[in-house]
């Protein structure tokens, strides 16, 4: 279901988007519509491939230290005093 909204834009933006509406024989809204839509399904896929697993994370960390010489405890649920320094 549609719903009314409002969009505040400048006229420059207004008469492209007009332009555009009439090139493919569509409203204004129409076009804005999709244009939109689209624009939101990119941002959400890009979102979705950018999801990080902790483990990979953590993995990255290790690697990380370990090339600048930090070595942690080999068991931390015992020997947890390097974390509180």
């Amino acid at each position: 279901m549609l719903q009314r909204r409002q969009v505040i834009m400048d006229d420059k933006i207004w008469l492209e988007l007009a332009y555009w509406a009439r090139e493919q024989g569509k409203s204004a809204s129409m076009v804005a519509r999709e244009w939109l839509a689209e624009k939101l399904t990119e941002k959400k896929s890009r979102k979705a491939k950018k999801k990080v697993n902790a483990a990979r994370v953590f993995l990255e960390m290790a690697k990380r230290a370990e090339k600048f010489g930090l070595k942690g405890s080999r068991d931390s649920s015992t020997n947890d005093d390097y974390i509180y320094r």
